[in-house]
């Protein structure tokens, strides 16, 4: 199997848990049918706190993305408006995992 072929068959495999694999399919010229996957909105806030929330899902295997509202250069404000968008099969995981009340907090 050639190195393009291995590529696309792992990132439909590994399906959203495999962010690096997916940017090297898209860079061998995997057709980006097989790299896209539905998506939905998790978090809209500063992105001091998208990048912690993005950071704290790939930590428990929910390949999520960051982005800004508002398109343009990064300037570097820590406030400026981003979203966090995880992959629908793992939505209501990480709904679960960060907005859900905790029994043993009551």
């Amino acid at each position: 199997m050639d190195e393009r072929k291995a590529l696309k068959f792992e990132a439909y495999r590994e399906f959203g848990h495999c962010c690096e694999k997916l940017k090297a399919c898209a860079i061998a010229g995997v057709p980006s049918v097989w790299l896209s996957f539905r998506v939905k909105l998790f978090y809209t806030g500063p992105v001091v706190n998208a990048e912690m929330l993005v950071m704290m899902l790939e930590k428990h295997g929910i390949a999520a993305t960051q982005e800004f509202v508002d398109p343009g250069p990064d300037d570097g404000d820590l406030s400026r408006p981003a979203r966090v968008l995880v992959p629908e099969a793992d939505y209501d995981r990480a709904h679960q995992l960060f907005y859900a009340e905790r029994e043993d907090e009551l």
